[in-house]
């Protein structure tokens, strides 16, 4: 049986892992909106787009336009970044490479397509993106052991598909499994 920690506070009580996760790996009872959305969200019937406009309009009206959704929600996602951000993943994957025979596959994770429209109406999304990219194979070009990196922002690089994500940055197991897939076809058969 696999444990973690209750809540996300490293002295809180460890209990079983089956009380966040399903066989598999699926999250129980994630929540946007304040609705609990795993089952729907994971048969592919939620509509994820829907919610995030709905909640968008809610915040731009609330704050009398001063805010909106992504402004609220996705900070973290827009420009600038924290270059800090950046001097850890480059630790990491410094710290990575002093390991024995450990080989690092690296994957940008996707935005659902309404966030990323709401995106780009706030910034450059492509000059954005651009960006990480450009960042992200730069600092792993010096570690011989990153053997691939693949970029899967926007569902249409793996085929994912909207309805299946939980919210904004979230995806569900089916987009999961499809960026696996997408990654396996691009490795070389000796890794």
């Amino acid at each position: 049986m696999q444990y973690a920690y209750e809540n996300q506070d490293f002295n809180s009580k460890i209990v079983p892992i089956s009380r966040f996760f399903y066989d598999g790996g699926v999250r129980i009872r994630y929540g946007f909106n304040g609705e609990e959305n795993t089952d729907i969200a994971e048969s592919g019937n939620y509509d994820c787009s829907a919610v995030i406009y709905q909640m968008n309009e809610e915040i731009i009206k609330q704050s009398g336009g001063r805010s909106s959704f992504v402004l609220l929600h996705g900070s973290i996602h827009t420009m600038p970044f924290d270059e800090n951000r950046f001097v850890v993943f480059d630790s990491l994957l410094h710290y990575l490479s002093e390991l024995d025979d450990c080989k690092v596959v690296l994957t940008t994770m996707p935005y659902q397509p309404a966030f990323i429209e709401l995106l780009k109406e706030l910034e450059d999304f492509d000059a954005r993106k651009k960006y990480f990219i450009e960042k992200i194979k730069l600092i792993s070009s010096k570690y011989p052991n990153v053997v691939l990196f693949q970029d899967n922002t926007e569902i249409s690089d793996f085929d994912g598909t909207a309805n299946h994500f939980f919210d904004n940055c979230h995806i569900t197991s089916v987009n999961s499994t499809l960026i696996i897939k997408s990654l396996e076809a691009e490795m070389s058969e000796d890794l």
